[in-house]
């Protein structure tokens, strides 16, 4: 059985796809079999290469990337899982490094993540960040900030604790997946060095992030936790939605929405916490 399964989920983007999947095949650890999900594309998505390890799983009609992710997860033979966008890659040392890391943990319920360059429209727009460590649910509600999607390295036996994905969100279904990892308690451990390059991707629309953020504060609501945890989810999750109108155009509710945001969580900086430090 290999170490660790890789699960990429793909939606149209084949092009893509196969450049993150080279990414995986250039690691320096080679202890994996790769997963591709292909959430209803058209035409079926097709694997460049022939490695054996690579595996695609079909979905036949788009059922978003929660689905997609727990099909992966599902099917899985690895010890550990991680995750790659399609639009995004990996550095050669990425699956060495935190691997080699993960040994001197003790917990089961660690996931690890590292840090990442985001991908501006432009060079001089990149940013090589490095993601803050988490130990408490408090952290967790404050954002999603180690881009889960394509850093995370967890131990697959952490879903059968916490559960799949909420495949009822288009949107910030990792977040609230972490909530409940947080909840379980669950940390996040960092390796401290860029190992993935992260592309930013189309933008949701503002119903789109509205409709998500109704649903978590529900569940949320129903959570036995303290108001600070709380608070904070609601900073963010309406800093999420003022982020969206604004992008669209919505200048007046995304106004508001951030004006929300910071009577919740008063802060002299944009984001509801500071979740990275500058890579040298």
């Amino acid at each position: 059985m290999p170490a660790v399964s890789v699960i990429i989920p793909v939606f149209q983007r084949r092009d893509l796809a196969s450049a993150a999947i080279r990414s995986v095949l250039a690691q320096s650890f080679q202890d994996f079999e790769i997963l591709v999900v292909d959430d209803g594309s058209s035409p079926a998505f097709v694997a460049d290469s022939h490695d054996a390890r690579i595996r695609v799983l079909m979905h036949e009609k788009n059922l978003g990337a929660a689905a997609a992710r727990n099909t992966g997860i599902q099917a899985a033979q690895g010890e550990w899982i991680a995750f790659l966008d399609s639009d995004d890659t990996w550095q050669p040392e990425k699956l060495e490094k935190q691997m080699a890391f993960s040994r001197n943990q003790q917990s089961d319920m660690t996931a690890f993540t590292c840090g990442f360059t985001m991908r501006g429209t432009t060079r001089k727009h990149d940013k090589a960040l490095i993601p803050i460590e988490a130990s408490h649910i408090e952290t967790f509600a404050a954002g999603c900030w180690f881009c889960p999607g394509s850093t995370l390295l967890i131990k697959k036996t952490v879903f059968d604790a916490v559960g799949p994905f909420d495949t009822t969100l288009k949107r910030l279904e990792d977040y609230k997946w972490f909530l409940r990892f947080a909840a379980k308690g669950g940390a996040l451990k960092t390796v401290p060095d860029i190992l993935a390059d992260i592309n930013i991707g189309a933008r949701p629309m503002p119903a789109t992030i509205e409709v998500a953020a109704d649903y978590i504060q529900q569940k949320l609501s129903a959570m036995q936790t303290d108001q600070n945890v709380k608070r904070n989810a609601n900073a963010f999750l309406s800093l999420e939605y003022a982020a969206a109108c604004l992008r669209s155009g919505k200048i007046l509710p995304g106004f508001l929405a951030l004006l929300q945001s910071f009577w919740l969580k008063p802060r002299l900086h944009l984001h509801v916490k500071k979740f990275w430090t500058l890579a040298k």
